[in-house]
């Protein structure tokens, strides 16, 4: 888990809300607090460029509807600070290296001439083998953690109360 000693001073705004990142409490500390379900689904909008919860978002990283609600609070709380540390069956990413230099990272939906990957936002590019100098497993998840999204402690709680409710 994140340091609590550790500074972030960047901003992150989503639809409208500007949260600032600061430092990851501990789950136990997170998990306490009261989480505002109608900020959450204001945040929850950029997860939505992957997931799909409810009616809206696409189908390129695990479905999250009802996903929240089958699951401890700590697991989904642990899944997005952490993503890397359990990646969902079927969703491991891969990285192409072309031979122009491109790095495309997604998922592997067909290993064969061409390969077909799918990214960010359900993107599906097909890229002739010819093309490709480097294919690898990414070895990590291609999913942003709560760091790298600046989220603070209450938007997780946020994010938490929203997802709940799906």
């Amino acid at each position: 888990f994140f340091s609590s000693r550790r500074r972030h001073t960047r901003l992150l705004t989503v639809t409208g809300v500007q949260t600032c990142a600061l430092p990851i409490s501990p789950l136990a500390e997170i998990a306490k607090l009261k989480g505002d379900a109608k900020r959450g689904a204001q945040i929850a909008t950029a997860c939505q460029t992957c997931h799909r919860i409810g009616n809206d978002g696409v189908e390129y990283a695990p479905n999250l509807t009802g996903w929240a609600g089958r699951n401890p609070l700590e697991v989904l709380l642990r899944s997005i600070i952490e993503p890397s540390a359990d990646i969902a069956h079927g969703f491991g990413g891969h990285e192409l290296i072309l031979k122009d230099g491109a790095v495309i990272h997604g998922l592997l939906l067909a290993d064969a001439d061409p390969v077909i990957i799918m990214s960010t936002g359900a993107i599906t590019q097909t890229v002739p083998k010819n093309r490709i100098k480097e294919k690898k497993p990414l070895g990590r998840s291609l999913m942003l953690s709560a760091e790298q999204m600046g989220l603070d402690a209450q938007g997780l709680a946020d994010i938490a109360a929203f997802l709940r409710t799906k």
